[in-house]
């Protein structure tokens, strides 16, 4: 079976109902009831939580996990809670997704609450932070772990049955320090985060030490056309990258969210980082058979111009949705104007970026879809020929484009992020 009729077999409407919703609609209601169709994921609610004492940098490290630049406007404020004032945990739900961050105060904390020593401390805390909603926890620290760190993880694991990542902050202020510059200057950096790993090695369990990471709160400032830009530090000294991907890999694992809450998770994650950035795109490339589909049912309509007029519309539309999630600004590459013209200007960019062969492949595409639909108007035979050639053209053609689209998108997300 090609992969064609396989995707057809997986459509969640009937061609006739598809049909139909095209007689009734036209060309836009078929695209907004396959978005409607591929966005049920984000009803999925996908909670993380953060959970350390006041100061050690849970705001920096969910405005970075939201894609939030140290200057953006916006909750949460950095540096604003530097007493123990997380008393009954603050949430921050990232624009448009499902994925909601939950600052949370560490156990032991000063506030009796935060006790986590006894079993009934430890399920007190739980009640009342509700750790049973949340899908996956960030133990944060800038001191050192201690041992409620410690029983929280082991409560996290055997009592919750769900994953954590421990993280120690502020990397680059102990990078400072007397005794780790004289080490660094002897013998690297490496030196010293192996030095910090193994300090926290004799604080935490031996078989968490997979699941440290070491991240820096650093920002730099640059200036870029005469504005001044600042940016965290996406230097590879830190392990904000290793950080995420460990995090999407533990969500979209066997036994981490389940499909829907994984794909829900790595969707709405955008181009925080370089792991990221690839993750999505790997996300895409899977997701974009259903609009293919769509475009091959349509391509079985033996009416002349429809075809090429509901691929145009979906790659247009998705290519717009492609760009917003990683960043990018779709007028920067499409420009205004008609559907059309958006998708001349496209593909324009896309030869500039990904080159002759890449160029080569989608004027053939196109071509060979223009070439259908005249076969479409040739009375009675040609619109049986053109129908049954319609539908696997129409089909393949915006599955290659719209993975040209991806791919072009995953590499000036990339560029951003490495322009530092």
């Amino acid at each position: 079976m090609s992969d064609y009729q396989q995707q057809r077999q997986n459509i969640q409407l009937t061609e006739n109902d598809w049909r139909t919703l095209l007689r009734n609609g036209g060309i836009q209601a078929l695209i907004q009831k396959q978005k409607d169709i591929e966005n049920e994921y984000k009803n999925q609610p996908v909670l993380i939580a953060l959970i350390g004492e006041a100061g050690c940098g849970k705001s920096t490290l969910i405005r970075r996990f939201m894609g939030m630049s140290p200057d953006d406007e916006g909750e949460p404020k950095i540096g604003e809670c530097v007493s123990e004032c997380t008393k009954e945990g603050r949430e921050y739900r990232k624009s448009g997704t499902s994925v909601v961050y939950v600052d949370l105060p560490g156990v032991g904390s000063t506030t009796s609450s935060c006790a986590f020593t006894t079993p009934k401390e430890q399920i007190n805390y739980c009640k009342l932070y509700r750790l049973h909603t949340v899908d996956y926890f960030v133990l944060l620290s800038h001191n050192k772990f201690t041992e409620q760190d410690k029983r929280l993880a082991k409560y996290i694991t055997d009592e919750l049955k769900k994953k954590f990542v421990f993280v120690q902050t502020k990397i680059d202020l102990l990078r400072l320090e007397g005794g780790n510059k004289l080490l660094e200057k002897r013998a690297g950096f490496d030196a010293v985060k192996a030095k910090i790993r193994e300090q926290l090695q004799t604080q935490l369990a031996a078989d968490n030490v997979h699941k440290i990471f070491l991240v820096s709160n650093q920002f730099i400032e640059s200036e870029s056309d005469g504005k001044t830009i600042y940016e965290y530090d996406q230097s590879p000294d830190y392990e904000f990258d290793r950080l995420w991907e460990a995090i999407q890999s533990d969500m979209i694992s066997e036994d981490g969210l389940g499909a829907e809450k994984g794909r829900a998770f790595v969707l709405a994650t955008g181009a925080v980082c370089e792991s990221a950035i690839r993750t999505a795109a790997n996300s895409l490339r899977k997701q974009k058979w259903g609009w293919a589909t769509l475009s091959g049912v349509i391509g079985a309509v033996p009416i002349p111009g429809v075809s090429i007029s509901c691929d145009i519309a979906i790659i247009v539309t998705k290519a717009t949705d492609y760009f917003f999630l990683f960043g990018l600004n779709p007028i920067n590459f499409m420009g205004p104007g008609t559907a059309k013209e958006k998708l001349t200007n496209l593909i324009q960019a896309l030869y500039a970026s990904l080159g002759v062969r890449a160029s080569a492949i989608l004027g053939t595409m196109l071509g060979i879809s223009a070439g259908e639909e005249s076969v479409k108007a040739v009375p009675v035979v040609g619109v049986a020929i053109g129908s049954f050639v319609g539908a696997g053209v129409s089909f393949a053609s915006t599955c290659v484009i719209l993975g040209q689209v991806i791919d072009f998108c995953e590499k000036e997300a990339l560029k951003l992020i490495h322009r530092n």
